[in-house]
């Protein structure tokens, strides 16, 4: 195996856990940005007084061997996270006497967290400070006062990162949410588009086998009314695949109404206040023109959720003759007019089918995203 094969995280590590199922992806930036706490390590001997030359051997070897575990605390399997959080602990208290430096204790305080939790998680990390308050103590190079704050400073570390944890699950819990939503919305329509196939299919072909019997007897004797028999046959076999074509692309398209659902879900967990006025039900919508403000607005969405900073959202839906408008508004930071891949992307699929976008957005006052789509439904007036 070799080397870069040795460092990638195994899909049952840490690191990969952390990097999926939220909004906030943890990527190797995470880890490699937590081994700032080592300047303290390394700059201890230094301000030793009359530190020896084993100090500085000590020092340095400890870094090797606590670079090998903090790679496998991230990178190697979450069930081996255990032994390697008490290989840590040990390594750190063994080096507070010898470079008066305790950031090998900060580390495993602030993994215990992903290990445990509760009462448990408590009882570890109270055993670990209580360990480095008497070493610390005892090695000369802390007073009750600093003890204290090096006990203090663990303790916060610890904390944020029972937070953290705490704030990826619930993102992941959120994740599965809004796919829960959009599987139980597909699952709905699928059963609509079934009963109406079963419908269509089955008025249509019992009229097929009608006419294809009456054909077959007036074969013979009136071959002019076969042929008759037969064109229409052919109709309404041609209507027939037209309208199955047409219930598959629907099936296929996103629904408006998961996506609504989803954005609040999403939204509320970002603590932004979300606000949905307009139709409610949506009005109905060709299927085109529905998966188009419906991809609209996942994309507006996740932009807000990402880049605006707003603390409101409000989504509006309305219809008027053969046009459907749906416009998000947030009180975000705005952007300008400049428009990314996205947004181009959202106005092509909206201009394909004779829509437009318009964006209205100016720094520091929020942006309004107005989507307008022809409601293009030979059937939905009626409906």
């Amino acid at each position: 195996m070799t080397l870069p094969e040795r460092l990638r995280p195994r899909p049952d590590s840490l690191l990969a856990w952390l990097s999926h199922g939220g909004r906030q992806r943890t990527r190797l930036w995470f880890p490699l940005v937590n081994l700032v706490w080592l300047f303290w390590m390394v700059l201890a001997p230094w301000a030793l007084p009359r530190a020896g030359r084993w100090v500085f051997v000590a020092t340095f070897a400890s870094l090797a061997l606590f670079l090998a575990l903090y790679h496998h605390a991230w990178c190697g399997p979450r069930k081996a996270l255990v032994p390697v959080i008490t290989a840590m602990s040990l390594l750190g208290l063994a080096m507070v006497p010898i470079n008066s430096s305790w950031s090998y204790v900060i580390y495993a305080a602030s993994l215990l967290p992903f290990v445990s939790r509760g009462w448990r998680l408590v009882g570890w990390l109270a055993l670990l400070l209580a360990g480095f308050y008497a070493v610390a103590l005892a090695s000369g190079y802390f007073t009750v006062f600093t003890a204290f704050i090096g006990v203090l400073m663990t303790t916060t570390i610890a904390v944020l990162n029972i937070l953290f944890r705490a704030g990826h699950e619930r993102d992941a819990e959120l994740h599965l949410s809004q796919e829960e939503v959009r599987r139980l919305a597909t699952a709905a329509e699928r059963e609509r588009i079934g009963r109406d196939l079963h419908d269509l299919l089955g008025h249509t072909w019992s009229l097929v086998a009608v006419k294809a019997e009456l054909a077959r007897k007036l074969l013979d004797r009136d071959p002019q009314a076969a042929r008759r028999e037969l064109a229409d046959i052919e109709q309404v076999a041609r209507q027939s695949l037209a309208q199955v074509r047409e219930a598959v692309s629907g099936m296929r398209a996103p629904a408006l109404a998961a996506e609504l659902a989803s954005a609040r879900l999403m939204l509320q967990a970002a603590e932004i206040h979300f606000e949905q006025t307009g139709l409610d039900p949506a009005p109905a919508l060709a299927p085109e023109a529905e998966a188009a403000l419906a991809l609209g607005l996942r994309e507006a969405v996740t932009n807000v959720q990402r880049h605006a900073r707003a603390s409101r959202v409000q989504v509006h839906l309305q219809a008027s003759g053969g046009a459907a408008e749906l416009s998000v508004q947030d009180d975000g930071r705005g952007a300008g007019s400049a428009r990314g891949n996205g947004l181009a992307g959202m106005e092509e699929r909206l201009a394909a089918l004779g829509g437009r976008l318009l964006l209205e957005s100016k720094p520091g006052q929020g942006t309004l995203l107005r989507m307008q789509v022809p409601r293009g439904l030979p059937d939905a007036s009626a409906a």
